[in-house]
């Protein structure tokens, strides 16, 4: 840690609502100090100083009731040494020993080397090394209109593919169950309606608690500016022209995403939002004279003051295969230019691949193109292909229709054959039969890929008593959200409950129930969906002061973020 401190502690009896200790920029709160055989609670003060020094007043601990013994998340002090195995600084977690200086007064000063990154709280921001699984993601549906005509019939039908808030959330909770990071959202002039409604539909789920996919925007091009004369890239009009499409996006973003978290949703690498881009060199021309900041300071002076990403230059992801691109772009990945299952592209550091389930655009193209999906085997395959040196994979497409290349949960039924397409082949969806057949397999390679945990949880709020009259049952809600990459269900054995080893037991907790909050659909809570547990505590008969700790398990692992309360029994 290279900042340098002096504290002074005041030690509180007033515990916190999570089990680590945290630094908010001016205190070190740690819940819990377990000290010989008693525990206590704290709150440490920041000062003034050079040095990170911390000055205890034992007068003022206050005794918590509950046993004894060292606990893995508690700060211990003991041999002259207080050690913090778990600090929350900002969005990262760090491990800490203070060794204790002067006995005299009780003065410790951190032990050279002994504070380490444990890795962060919620999800981490992405660098240019992090494994990202990302996919493109269209917004032309409405019920009767937009692309209508591809070969694979959604599982609830295509008529109910209505472009509504509510209707897109459906479809982010299944990009969410399959474990992708980010949706590449199509920036084109038309239909921009429906990309404004699956805005609002985002800042829904955001209200309640979900842990949407980041966003970045993906400009066409080819639609942008279908029969217009070429944009000249060596003029300044030309320039802006491409900016004001990319500026657009982010107005309609953060008016219609309009939240807290917005900012943080918006996809980054290294600090700097993304950008993403189909083809130029069909419709625009000088493409060598563009350069990032002809990007970079529209976007900053319009967005700087609502999201500090904005004052950074941003992280270009365009084309490989049809050049030129811009001579910035930061990856380079063959996005909707090869009909491959896999295919893999190495720019500036970076190796990205492209898997497609299939391509079958048939019905809108005569003769078209064809690759088969065979069942999912191809796609399978493809993703098994997918090696410790790629730091992206770039799903094409989360559903791209007419040209049958989404992962949508689809019907198992025939593929839809155009009267008159000339479309004469045949495939099929899922060799079991299976509607969410592409979403399980990207779930499963994503969470082989990615560098998130199987199993994490955070605590979002909860209702958990501060007093208890002794023997009397209260019941109370705790809502927790998944944070890892394993779905939960009550069949493998989840459940938020009490942590094993606290000397009084305050009841079984309960478990995920799989009848309830979509499970049926879905197969489990998944990754960044919250869920609330009732949970019902009864008290001991003997009156006291109790520390309990509380965490999501399976079966007898314990996982995620801890809960801590302080509980009056009287």
């Amino acid at each position: 840690m290279s900042r340098r401190f002096v504290w002074a502690i005041a030690l509180l009896a007033v515990p916190l609502a999570h089990g680590q200790s945290v630094f908010d920029g001016t205190r070190l709160r740690m819940p819990v100090v377990t000290v010989g055989d008693q525990r206590y609670a704290a709150d440490l003060a920041l000062v003034d100083g050079a040095t990170l020094t911390f000055r205890l007043d034992p007068a003022s601990l206050g005794l918590l009731t509950g046993g004894s013994g060292t606990v893995a998340t508690d700060p211990v002090f003991a041999e002259g040494a207080l050690n913090v195995p778990l600090v929350r600084i900002g969005n990262d977690n760090y491990a800490a020993a203070l060794d204790l200086v002067n006995p005299a007064d009780f003065t410790f000063r951190v032990r050279p080397g002994s504070i380490r990154a444990l890795g962060p709280r919620t999800r981490a921001p992405f660098r240019k090394e992090s494994r990202i699984v990302s996919t493109s993601f269209f917004h032309w549906f409405a019920a009767n209109g937009g692309q209508r005509s591809g070969p694979w019939v959604p599982l609830e039908g295509r008529a109910n593919w209505e472009g509504t808030p509510t209707w897109w959330q459906s479809q982010i909770k299944q990009v969410m169950s399959a474990n992708i990071d980010v949706i590449n959202v199509h920036l084109i002039p038309t239909t921009e309606e429906r990309r404004i409604t699956l805005f609002m539909g985002l800042k829904a789920m955001l209200d309640a608690g979900w842990d949407i996919p980041s966003v970045a925007p993906f400009l066409d091009p080819l639609i942008t500016w279908d029969g217009q004369p070429k944009v000249d890239l060596a003029t300044a009009a030309g320039k802006q022209a491409v900016a004001d499409q990319y500026l657009r996006f982010y107005r309609q973003y953060f008016q219609y995403v309009d939240h807290p978290a917005a900012a943080s949703k918006v996809a980054t690498i290294d600090g700097r939002p993304v950008l993403t881009t189909w083809h130029f060199v069909v419709n625009m021309t000088n493409i060598g004279s563009m350069t990032r900041d002809d990007l970079f300071v529209p976007l900053r002076d319009a967005f700087a003051a609502r999201a500090s990403i904005f004052g950074r230059p941003p992280y270009m992801v365009t084309t490989a295969l049809n050049l030129p691109v811009v001579s910035f772009s930061d990856e380079r990945v063959a996005t909707f230019e090869v009909n491959q299952h896999y295919h893999e592209t190495t720019h500036n550091g970076v190796t990205a691949v492209q898997l497609k389930p299939g391509y079958w655009d048939q019905n809108v193209r005569n003769p078209g193109s064809f690759l088969p999906r065979a069942g999912g085997t191809h796609y399978a395959q493809a993703w098994d292909r997918v090696h410790a040196g790629v730091q992206r994979v770039y799903v094409e497409s989360w559903n791209e229709y007419d040209e049958g290349t989404g992962i949508y949960a689809g019907s198992v039924a025939p593929q839809f054959i155009a009267p008159g397409s000339g479309n004469r082949n045949t495939d099929s969806w899922s060799a079991s039969g299976d509607p969410f057949e592409y979403i399980r397999t990207t779930a499963r390679g994503a969470a082989r890929f990615n560098d998130r945990p199987a199993l994490d949880a955070l605590v979002l709020s909860h209702t958990l008593p501060v007093r208890i009259a002794a023997g009397s049952t209260v019941a109370a809600e705790v809502r927790m959200r998944n944070q890892g990459d394993e779905s939960w269900t009550g069949a493998a054995g989840f459940r938020f409950a009490q942590v094993p080893g606290d000397p009084v037991s305050f009841g079984s907790g309960a478990p995920v129930i799989d009848t309830q909050d979509e499970i049926p659909l879905y197969g489990g809570i998944f990754r960044g969906r919250p869920v609330t547990f009732t949970v019902r505590l009864t008290a001991p008969a003997t009156p006291g002061r109790y520390l309990v700790r509380w965490q999501m398990a399976k079966s007898a692992q314990a996982f995620g973020e801890t809960l801590t309360t302080a509980i009056e029994v009287y």
